[in-house]
């Protein structure tokens, strides 16, 4: 089920022509996971997240269109009750990385970050 912030993010690619991607990955006590994606011109990837995640960053890229510039956001949830222990793994194993080519984390093509 899509949130409010992410319908609209759909209705103005669709809108402006623009094409939308995003990418997931989830913080856990082993490190980050990355899990769903969806790239340009295909259908997303779902993949559940780790029940041991305690926090879910969604990175949205907004691939310019004929009438919309290119647009970045990034949505954190909480999945953890203790926030101490967001920041201790934080500091354990640092921001996620996107748009890096490997099997682990899905590549959204045509963006530079």
């Amino acid at each position: 089920m899509l949130d409010s912030t992410e319908r609209n993010v759909e209705a103005e690619a669709a809108a402006f022509g623009a094409r939308e991607a995003w990418v997931e990955a989830h913080l856990t006590p082993s490190g980050w996971i990355y899990g769903s994606y969806k790239d340009e011109d295909a259908p997303p990837v779902l993949v559940a997240a780790p029940s041991s995640a305690v926090l879910t960053v969604r990175r949205h890229y907004i691939v310019g269109g004929a009438t919309a510039p290119r647009r970045l956001s990034e949505v954190r949830t909480t999945r953890a009750d203790s926030a101490r222990q967001i920041i201790r793994l934080l500091e354990a194993f640092g921001e996620p990385h996107f748009n890096i080519r490997t099997q682990q984390v899905p590549r959204v093509p045509n963006v530079a970050v």
